[in-house]
């Protein structure tokens, strides 16, 4: 598989993500996850996201676990060195 392959499969995740993050969710309203096409057993379980990004030289991390029904996990971490991540935002639905 070449990078253009990979990069045309992460196109839609950080589209959603960014939908996600910037739109919200509706109340008794679906959210429009796809699941992972090479999985299909799983397809009931959350889909989770991860993305780690730099800014202002400080590297943070941004984590979600979502259905259908709803967004179960979502968190912000500042990530200090290999080991130590502080968390700046955790929310678990569970």
């Amino acid at each position: 598989m070449c990078i253009c392959d990979h990069i045309q499969l992460l196109s839609p995740a950080l589209s959603f993500i960014k939908r996600l993050v910037v739109k919200g969710t509706q109340p008794d309203s679906m959210i429009a996850v796809k699941q992972f096409i090479m999985d299909a057993e799983n397809t009931l379980s959350p889909s989770h996201f991860k993305f780690e990004f730099l800014i202002d030289d400080v590297i943070n991390g941004f984590s979600v676990a979502v259905t259908h029904k709803a967004v179960l996990e979502k968190k912000l971490v500042m990530i200090t060195n290999a080991s130590e991540r502080r968390i700046r935002y955790s929310r678990n639905e569970t």
